[in-house]
């Protein structure tokens, strides 16, 4: 890291940013690494960039003020108050790295994010599992091999503030057709090709697949994406009829 004394100096320096930094931030800052933070600005500003400028100013006087010990700005007020209310294993971290990500960022929708999966792991230690989400997953009846990894991935999700909603709508397809149920549009569409080719049954699988996937989540029926899957297995079915190699 370059020492501040050591910044060349030389040239036309009345630019607004430039002055920022040298007549206010290098005689304010006095929280640990102000330095590289500084050289980081004008190095951002010399690069033309000025959403990164914005941001590392942000980083700049908010780590100063906490540094000094305000922590007034609204997201750390909120987050100052849910740390009284923790009792989870690694919650520390898990506030170090929201304060983190307050820090980087002016304007945070992850922030937000990494709050509401702070409450919700502190929800599930105490015992409360009245969330929806929750809620539906406790009130499957799953046996498909695998449902206890997908449920856990869907909990770890909905812990790390995510909604589930394809997990939730997935879990219910696989143990519907883990019962034999194929009454899903797309499993009909699926199951009404005749098909002998050798490797059918591995392009069906694929094919199923896709349907369980986030491609096809929110479509209840058979679209023109899922139409092309379909026409790919019809092809290859007619080129084996005729002898002729796919290509």
């Amino acid at each position: 890291m370059v020492a501040t004394s050591e910044w060349i100096k030389s040239g036309d320096r009345s630019h607004p940013n430039l002055k920022l930094i040298d007549e206010v931030l290098r005689h304010q800052s006095t929280y640990p690494g102000y330095e590289s933070d500084l050289q980081k600005l004008e190095s951002l500003h010399f690069a033309g960039n000025k959403f990164n400028f914005e941001q590392t100013l942000h980083r700049v006087r908010e780590s100063q003020r906490i540094y000094k010990g305000n922590r007034s700005h609204d997201r750390l007020v909120k987050l100052d108050a849910l740390r009284d209310t923790l009792t989870y294993h690694g919650w520390k971290e898990d506030c170090n790295k929201a304060e983190d990500e307050h820090l980087r960022h002016e304007a945070s929708v992850e922030f937000e994010r990494m709050i509401l999966g702070i409450k919700r792991k502190q929800a599930l230690h105490v015992g409360d599992r009245t969330h929806a989400d929750v809620q539906f997953l406790d009130s499957l009846s799953l046996t498909y091999p695998g449902w206890k990894n997908d449920v856990g991935k869907a909990i770890d999700l909905h812990k790390r503030g995510f909604e589930i909603a394809f997990d939730r709508q997935r879990t219910s397809k696989m143990q519907r057709m883990f019962e034999g149920d194929r009454s899903h549009p797309r499993l009909v569409a699926l199951d009404s090709l005749k098909l002998t080719y050798p490797g059918w049954k591995r392009d069906v699988e694929e094919v199923e697949e896709k349907h369980l996937g986030a491609s096809f989540w929110c479509v209840d029926g058979v679209n023109a994406d899922y139409s092309a899957l379909l026409k790919r297995l019809e092809r290859k079915q007619s080129q084996f009829v005729n002898g002729v190699e796919d290509t």
